[in-house]
């Protein structure tokens, strides 16, 4: 099961911008609120990356240790909410 070029680049900059999405606002105190959007976003990408590697029977480690970072992001600013 291949990539296509179109795709890695497509999640390339998914993942650079849910980067920035993910520190910029609190950084800027601008719609703080979207830090955690960019965080959920970053995690369901995360997410999507183990069960393509698990699918390749490769080591899933590293996307789950993301996975596992962006959702600890995620609840942490969602909790800033409430």
């Amino acid at each position: 099961m291949n990539l296509t070029r179109g795709l890695v680049m497509f999640i390339g900059i998914a993942e650079l911008a849910g980067a920035i999405g993910v520190v910029l606002p609190m950084a800027a105190n601008v719609a703080p609120w979207l830090s955690t959007l960019a965080a959920a976003g970053l995690a369901t990408v995360m997410l999507l990356a183990v069960f393509y590697h698990v699918r390749r029977h490769e080591s899933p480690a590293a996307p789950a240790t993301l996975l596992l970072l962006a959702l600890f992001v995620a609840v942490g600013r969602f909790s800033n909410w409430a």
